[in-house]
């Protein structure tokens, strides 16, 4: 369930002009990229 969560929420702040990338972040605070200028969500947390 958390996996498709994590993939359905990135395009709800995408919508907003100011939102140039998306960070889902695991129960640790970290990401794959987690300072990179990207869309990154932590590879536990991908479908």
């Amino acid at each position: 369930m958390i996996m498709i969560m994590a993939v359905e929420i990135i395009p709800i702040p995408k919508k907003f002009t100011s939102v140039a990338w998306v960070k889902i972040l695991d129960a640790q605070g970290t990401a794959e990229c987690p300072s990179g200028k990207s869309v990154s969500i932590h590879i536990s947390l991908e479908p």
